[in-house]
């Protein structure tokens, strides 16, 4: 008897090779996903600025990284001795403005050197519930006081609207939608099922590419073993088989077959040797030098990440 309905995933038109570079905005599982395809080579870079949540943000970020909207320094907040600000989250902090703009000219450099060449843009919408301060939308709201803003649901025509930007400002570049599988709680139960319901709809009623994460993890994998210990979090194994369904529907067979020589040097690098002064050690530290060398030449994106820990 079979205990769960497994979602099949269609072939997707935007196919992923080692050749493409992918860039991601949106929430944390957009994180994982990126750590993925760095640890099999591709090139991808993910909210250089922090994580994002919903649609209405993620635009306002990208038309800031692209210059097409101005730095407003009126909305500088100081949390806990750092200095925040309203449109990044809180992974963008620091002790005084003037080092926060420093911060932010950094990742606007390494955006801009990404953007020029990438060829797939990936947007993970978390939520349609946002909070306004003041009339205008914020990304985080720094922990200040609940009184400083008004919560409300994007309708689906609004969240329409800034897909719609978001096509705009992608301009030629393959633009994929997915929903996080990460459950907002603490907006309630029925609430977090209209926000998800919103965003579904609004990518769906614009018929646009759209990878189902969501439904994977709530309607496939259906339990909470793969939760972490939050119950909102997927584990490890979830994200695991997430990205299995994403390569069956966005990678052809010879990008999967380079995959399987990465996954094999990795597994080959973790190697823990029982004698380090060995001569079968010494034998197996050249083997994975020289299957780097081969790999590198296939996979410019490929790094070492043994090589880098100690940089």
């Amino acid at each position: 008897m079979n205990w769960r309905t497994e979602i099949k995933v269609e072939p997707s038109p935007i196919r992923i090779s080692m050749q493409d570079m992918i860039f991601s905005l949106g929430s944390c599982f957009a994180v994982h996903m990126d750590r993925k395809f760095r640890y099999f080579g591709f090139g991808s870079m993910t909210n250089p600025t922090g994580i994002l949540y919903n649609p209405h943000s993620i635009v306002k970020m990208l038309k800031l990284l692209l210059g097409k909207e101005p730095f407003d320094e009126s909305k500088f907040v100081e949390r806990d001795g750092m200095i925040c600000h309203y449109d990044f989250h809180n992974d963008m902090r620091a002790k005084d403005k003037e080092s926060f703009k420093i911060f932010w000219a950094r990742a606007q450099k390494e955006f801009d050197a990404i953007w020029a060449q990438t060829t797939v843009c990936i947007i993970t919408l978390g939520t349609a519930h946002v909070y306004e301060k003041e009339g205008e939308i914020v990304a985080n709201c720094h922990k200040q006081p609940a009184h400083n803003f008004q919560k409300k649901c994007l309708s689906i025509e609004a969240i329409q609207k800034d897909l719609k930007e978001l096509q705009l400002l992608a301009e030629a570049k393959n633009l994929l939608f997915t929903v996080s599988p990460v459950r907002h709680l603490k907006d309630g139960f029925i609430e977090n099922q209209l926000s998800k319901a919103h965003l579904i709809a609004a990518i769906h009623g614009l018929e646009l590419p759209y990878f189902p994460s969501y439904e994977i993890v709530l309607d496939d994998l259906r339990d909470y073993r793969f939760y972490e210990k939050d119950r909102v979090h997927p584990t490890e194994e979830a994200v695991e088989y997430v990205w299995k369904k994403f390569g069956e529907s966005h990678f052809d067979p010879s990008t999967i077959a380079r995959m399987e020589k990465v996954e094999k040097w990795r597994k080959l690098q973790n190697h823990r040797p029982f004698n380090p002064l060995s001569n079968e050690n010494k034998s197996i530290k050249s083997k994975i030098q020289d299957q780097y060398a081969q790999l590198k030449a296939e996979i410019p994106h490929l790094v070492n990440q043994l090589e880098t820990k100690g940089k």
